[in-house]
C-alpha cells in the first residue's frame, strides 16, 4: 500500500472510530444530538453527519469531539494508525 493510500485508509478508520465513539458516548448518557452538540460547541446537523460518517472531519471538530468523549486527540490518531 502506498503512503497516500495508507493515509486515506487511516482517515476512513478515524471517521468510523470517531462516529461510533461519539454516538456510543452520547447514547450511554441519554443525550440527544442537540444536547451533545451544545456541549461540544458544534452545529447539531454537523454532529449528525459526523455520526453518520457523511462529512469530512475537520481538525477542530476532532479536537472538540475527543474532549467531549474524554479521549486525547493524539490517542484517537494513534488508535487508527496515524
Amino acid at each position: 500500500m502506498t503512503p497516500s493510500n495508507q493515509i486515506v485508509a487511516a482517515h476512513l478508520r478515524l471517521r468510523e472510530y470517531v462516529a461510533s465513539s461519539v454516538k456510543e458516548y452520547r447514547e450511554k448518557r441519554k443525550l440527544s444530538i442537540p444536547q451533545m452538540a451544545a456541549r461540544i460547541g458544534i452545529n447539531p446537523d454537523r454532529l449528525s453527519k459526523i455520526e453518520k460518517q457523511s462529512c469530512e472531519l475537520k481538525l477542530l471538530d476532532l479536537m472538540k469531539l475527543s474532549a467531549a468523549i474524554e479521549v486525547q486527540t493524539s490517542q484517537l490518531l494513534r488508535i487508527v494508525g496515524l
